[in-house]
């Protein structure tokens, strides 16, 4: 049965030959194409991991909504009250792992070398440290002093900034002003290992009091307060405690729902791109249904023969579902290969990001292509569905072939 599956596969070649080079056309760009789609997903993922900092967010009631990108305004800033006697309330609530203060303002950086617009987080940085479990340095040490920040290693490419740099920063005050000071960056965070923050935003942390004198505060602000629980299953048992101790100060959301923007883009990315992946399956699904038929009707005298001889029709099935068979999975490892070979010759290359909402979303002037090899099987999953259906066609094709016709046309 090779024997003559090969043999076929030569006697008819040219038909093979355009069915192949759909395939690998097919299976190049799919292998691709999944790979970025694993790219972006895994990105986005990155970018709502925000809730890993925490369990809880405690905010002011006057604040309606709360969410990772959105600040409310320039000028308006809505201190959360009493933020020093909750924060101890919390610190010594036996649910409570870890408690960060925080306040956040878009300002304006730039190096000797880039700028760009950045997300500043006061922080009280002893306290910001129990949050950030696990957390990694990839170059550089933590907070020590009032003058020094802490940024990611992609947003610190952005910058062209290193270790020791003196940063210029500007931030509105609360008076509408521009208020202008320097800060030096003492370490760069290894983000990758951290997962915190959003990837979404460039944040660059820095301590509580020089953010709160930058915007024109003579006392420190916060607009913020995160906590991690020991056991986040007890969220609402701290919730009503908080309550019961502060009445008609505070509201609560999971830090998840406060990432619904990053959510958003990332249920639509993927629907966009699998959409795409979805319409190239059904055109390359078409087109080799639209082969196939050719082919068997370019070979009605050869399956008439066939008949003739007495060949079961599920023999004949095995045949041309054999040729099919050989066809894709030589010309599908061929494509994967490509596909493969393509993106590891890509790997660690940099694409420059000139629009900024790409900088923005990816966290990086460059991008950097990876490969994924979660593409690699669902290539095959999707070539395999190709497959079966291309079969399942060529076997209702030779159903309909009336064998008495056939035979009258020998």
């Amino acid at each position: 049965m090779l024997k003559l599956i090969l043999h076929n596969i030569l006697k008819h070649k040219f038909l093979f030959f355009l069915f192949g080079v759909l395939v690998v056309v097919f299976v190049f760009y799919l292998m691709v194409g999944l790979n970025v789609l694993a790219a972006v997903s895994r990105s986005l993922e990155i970018s709502t991991s925000e809730n890993m900092t925490g369990d809880l967010l405690i905010f002011p009631r006057e604040k309606k909504r709360w969410d990772v990108m959105t600040l409310d305004g320039e000028r308006e800033v809505i201190p959360l009250s009493r933020w020093k006697e909750l924060v101890l309330f919390l610190e010594s609530s036996q649910d409570v792992e870890a408690v960060s203060p925080r306040l956040r303002r878009w300002a304006w950086m730039n190096s000797d070398h880039s700028e760009l617009p950045m997300i500043l987080v006061g922080v009280d940085p002893e306290r910001e440290k129990n949050l950030l479990v696990g957390r990694s340095l990839a170059q550089g040490r933590w907070i020590q002093e009032e003058n020094e920040a802490l940024v990611y290693y992609r947003h610190a490419d952005l910058l062209y900034a290193k270790v020791g740099e003196i940063l210029r920063v500007g931030v509105m005050t609360l008076d509408g002003y521009n208020n202008f000071d320097m800060l030096r960056l003492c370490g760069i965070l290894d983000y990758e290992k951290m997962e915190t923050y959003s990837d979404f935003a460039l944040y660059c942390l820095v301590p509580l009091s020089f953010l709160s004198r930058l915007v024109g505060s003579e006392e420190t602000l916060v607009t913020e307060v995160w906590v991690k629980l020991k056991d986040p299953g007890k969220r609402g048992r701290l919730i009503r405690e908080i309550r019961r101790a502060f009445p008609g100060y505070y509201r609560f959301v999971k830090p998840v729902e406060a990432a619904n923007l990053l959510a958003g883009v990332s249920s639509m990315t993927r629907l966009v791109i699998l959409s795409v992946m979805g319409m190239l399956l059904v055109l390359v699904f078409v087109c080799s249904s639209f082969l196939i038929h050719f082919s068997l009707e370019s070979r009605r005298y050869e399956i008439g023969v066939y008949h003739a001889l007495g060949v079961p029709r599920w023999r004949m099935v095995l045949l041309f579902g054999g040729e099919l068979l050989v066809a894709m999975v030589i010309c599908g490892a061929l494509g994967i290969w490509m596909g493969v070979s393509v993106l590891q010759s890509m790997a660690g290359t940099g694409i420059e990001a000139t629009i900024l909402p790409l900088q923005v979303i990816f966290g990086a002037r460059f991008l950097r292509i990876a490969f994924f090899p979660e593409a690699l099987w669902m290539t095959g999953v999707l070539l395999g569905v190709v497959l079966v259906g291309n079969v399942l066609f060529a076997f209702k094709k030779l159903l309909e072939f009336d064998p008495l016709l056939l035979l009258r046309e020998l």
